[in-house]
C-alpha cells in the first residue's frame, strides 16, 4: 500500500500546472489540489501504523524466544516437569521455524520503513538489530537441549522410579491400617467402621490417581510403565473390606423392607435374584479376605433368606396380609 500511495503522490505532483495544447492552455492547478492530498494523507496515516506494527510483531517474536529460553534454562525436578519439558522441547522446534517465517515479514516492514523514510524510534532499531542474534542463539539453545533428549529421559526413569516407591511406601502404611481388629470385628460399630474405611478409601483414591498420572507420563514417553502390583493389591484388600461391610448394611436394609411387605405381594423373581446376588457376594468375600467372622454373619445372614426363598416361589402372588419373616 505504501507503494501504491507514493506512486500515486509522485504522479500527482509530476502533472504540469498549465501545458500549452495548440490554441488551448490546459490548467491542472485545480487536479492537482483534489489530487494530491489523498495519497498525503493515507501515507501519513501509514507512516504513523507502519512502525507500531512492525514493532509490535518484532516484539511477539521477542517475547516467544524470551520465553522459549527461560523454560529451556529451567531443570525439571518431577516426572509432571519432565514430561512437559520434552514436550516443550518438540513445541518450541516448531515454534522456531515459525519465528524464521515471521521475522522475515518483519524484516520487510522495516525496510519498507527504511526505503520511504518513515520515522522509527531509536530504540526500537537498536532491538530490531538484536533479533537475528536471538534467534539464532535460541536455534542452538535447542539443537543442544535435544542432543541431551536421552539424559533428560533417563533422569526422568530415575524420578519415576522414586515416586513408585514413595507410592508402595503409602500402600504398605495403608495395608498395616488395614489390618485394624475393628474392621473384622462383627461387633464394631458400623459408623465407626465406615468412617475408618471411607478415609482409608480416600487415602487409597489419592495414592492410585497419582499412580495412573505415573503410568500416563510413562507412555506418553514410551518407556517402560512401572508396575504396582502390591498398590493394586492393596486396593483390591481395601474394596473387599469395604464391599463386606457395605453388603450388610444393604442387607440389612432389603431384608427389612421385605419384612414390611405384605408376603403375597412379593416378587420371588427379585428375592430370588437378590438373594443370589449376595451369595456370590459372599463367596467372593470368602476367597478374598481371610476368615472373619464379619463374612460370616454375613453368610449366615442370607442363608437364612436362601433357605426361604423356596418357600417365597411357591407362596408368592396373590393377595395376602401375613409378612416374611427371617428370624
Amino acid at each position: 500500500m505504501i507503494v501504491k500511495f507514493h506512486q500515486q503522490h509522485k504522479m500527482a505532483t509530476a502533472i504540469v500546472d498549465r501545458l500549452p495544447l495548440g490554441l488551448l492552455l490546459i490548467d491542472s492547478q485545480t487536479l492537482k489540489k483534489t489530487l494530491i492530498p489523498a495519497p498525503v494523507e493515507c501515507l501519513k496515516q501509514i507512516h504513523k501504523a507502519l512502525p507500531v506494527i512492525a514493532k509490535r510483531a518484532m516484539d511477539e517474536i521477542l517475547q516467544t524466544l524470551q520465553d522459549g529460553a527461560v523454560k529451556l534454562h529451567h531443570q525439571p525436578v518431577t516426572t509432571i516437569e519432565y514430561v512437559n519439558y520434552l514436550q516443550f522441547l518438540d513445541d518450541f522446534q516448531t515454534q522456531i521455524d515459525n519465528v524464521e517465517l515471521e521475522s522475515i515479514i518483519v524484516k520487510d516492514l522495516y525496510s519498507l520503513i527504511d526505503d520511504f523514510n518513515v520515522g522509527k524510534a531509536p530504540e526500537d532499531a537498536i532491538v530490531y538489530s538484536t533479533m537475528d542474534p536471538i534467534i539464532y542463539n535460541s536455534k542452538n539453545m535447542i539443537d543442544r537441549a535435544l542432543s541431551g533428549r536421552d539424559t533428560i529421559v533417563e533422569k526422568f526413569n530415575k524420578c519415576a522410579e522414586k515416586d513408585a516407591q514413595e507410592y508402595l511406601a503409602e500402600a504398605k502404611v495403608m495395608v498395616e491400617k488395614m489390618q485394624d481388629p475393628m474392621l473384622l470385628d462383627p461387633k464394631a460399630v458400623r459408623t465407626e467402621v465406615r468412617e475408618y474405611l471411607d478415609q482409608l478409601l480416600e487415602q487409597m483414591s489419592t495414592v492410585q490417581q497419582k499412580a495412573r498420572g505415573l503410568r500416563e507420563r510413562q507412555k506418553q514417553l514410551k518407556v517402560e510403565v512401572t508396575k504396582l502390583d502390591y498398590l493394586d493389591d492393596a486396593q483390591n484388600e481395601l474394596r473387599l473390606r469395604d464391599v463386606m461391610w457395605s453388603s450388610i448394611d444393604e442387607w440389612d436394609e432389603i431384608v427389612d423392607r421385605w419384612t414390611e411387605t405384605p408376603f403375597m405381594t412379593l416378587e420371588p423373581e427379585e428375592v430370588t435374584a437378590t438373594t443370589m446376588k449376595f451369595m456370590k457376594t459372599v463367596q467372593t468375600l470368602e476367597k478374598g479376605l481371610p476368615p472373619n467372622q464379619v463374612v460370616t454373619m454375613l453368610k449366615k445372614k442370607v442363608e437364612v433368606m436362601k433357605n426361604r426363598v423356596s418357600h417365597v416361589c411357591y407362596c408368592g402372588g396373590g393377595g395376602g396380609g401375613e409378612f416374611l419373616s427371617v428370624k
